[in-house]
């Protein structure tokens, strides 16, 4: 298969649940047309490698990796960048699925058009009852031009537009930004208005992925919700700084700094 087709999945994982983990395994392994490997970073000790079911760790398409101690999601994130081997990389969160086809249709979007620095389509929400219903995204199929996600970010006062860990990126956009920012909140986010500034992205015309929403989501903690101004005020000093420096996007045909 070409290597535009081959994605490298990362799941950064801080309170393994078996169950949950198992079952984005299983839509990974129903993942058709799109070879992949899906990166596991656990940020504890080795103990919690215990906790991730064993068909997952003796998958030959999974690499688990313990950090050794508790690092924060910016560092366990950029661990497993590190170790990513392919040019597409799909983010999906622990506790999360990825939908049929998901992986196809956003490495077909960054294939067809090397411009992209992301693809995203529509989320669905997976409740507790195990009722389904519409997630975040505003967005028709289509192409997005670079700053409009970080204007709708601005107009919803500081909230994101879509969910960020649904995205597939072209890697060397993350890698060209250093990875993810260390940030108790909103670190994806802020990878997003980073690579969204010079980039375009696409919102391609399929259901992608499926968000669960349960009481022990780590982003429902008291701790980020105290963070969350501190991040927003740094995502806007992210984008005046930018501005300030005249950060553009590249011309036609001109390849960015990182693939030259």
């Amino acid at each position: 298969m070409a290597e535009g087709h081959a994605v490298s999945v990362l799941t950064p994982v801080q309170r393994p649940v078996g169950r949950y983990l198992s079952e984005l395994h299983a839509s990974l392994d129903a993942q058709a047309g799109v070879d992949w490997e899906w990166l596991v970073q656990l940020d504890g000790g080795a103990s919690l490698l215990r906790r991730v079911p064993r068909a997952i760790r003796d998958d030959p398409r999974v690499a688990v990796e313990a950090n050794g101690r508790w690092l924060g999601q910016a560092i366990t994130r950029n661990l497993a960048l590190v170790r990513a081997r392919h040019r597409l990389l799909q983010t999906v969160d622990g506790d999360d699925v990825l939908l049929p086809g998901a992986l196809a249709a956003g490495a077909a979007a960054l294939h067809a058009e090397p411009d992209l620095g992301l693809a995203f389509g529509r989320t669905l929400e997976l409740l507790p009852d195990g009722r389904r219903g519409p997630a975040k995204n505003p967005y028709p199929a289509g192409r997005i031009a670079p700053g409009a996600l970080g204007r709708d970010w601005e107009r919803r006062g500081g909230s994101c537009s879509i969910v960020v860990a649904s995205a597939m990126w072209r890697i060397a956009c993350v890698r060209a930004e250093g990875g993810w920012p260390a940030s108790v909140a909103g670190l994806d986010v802020l990878l997003l208005l980073a690579v969204a500034a010079v980039h375009p992205a696409r919102c391609v015309d399929a259901d992608t992925y499926l968000y669960r929403t349960h009481p022990e989501q780590v982003h429902r903690s008291e701790l980020r919700a105290a963070m969350r101004p501190h991040y927003r005020a740094l995502a806007r000093q992210l984008v005046a700084a930018r501005a300030e420096l005249g950060v553009s996007v590249p011309r036609p045909g001109q390849p960015a700094a990182d693939e030259r």
